[in-house]
């Protein structure tokens, strides 16, 4: 085997090489941003589902109103992800609660058709 044969061979074995990690970088690329969307989707329908268990269970004129601390109880998502969801879902509402000055002071998230 000459020399030019041998260093032929080795560029063919490193461009191989080459095409398996990037096929394998782009693998574990895919399954990540698929596994981001999948919890995400998850996590948007269990504050969906809860906010809807909960506006189904009110009564005496209530509307299923929940702050954000108790959703962050209840449901275990983060006071971000919380916000997140409610700009993104059609769902889920957010209103104002006000103090006695008629300031903002709570906000509040319910279910909506």
């Amino acid at each position: 085997m000459s020399a030019d044969a041998d260093l032929a061979y080795w560029a063919n074995i490193a461009a191989i090489a080459g095409f398996i990690v990037t096929l394998v970088g782009a693998s574990v690329g895919i399954y990540g941003y698929c596994s981001y969307l999948c919890g995400w989707k998850r996590k948007s329908d269990a504050l969906v589902a809860y906010l809807k268990m909960k506006k189904a269970e009110a009564r005496d004129g209530k509307r299923g109103q929940q702050t954000v601390l108790h959703l962050i109880r209840y449901v275990g998502l983060t006071e971000d992800e919380i916000l997140k969801i409610s700009f993104e879902n059609s769902h889920v509402e957010r209103s104002v609660g006000k103090d006695e000055q008629g300031k903002a002071d709570t906000l509040y998230f319910e279910y909506k058709e």
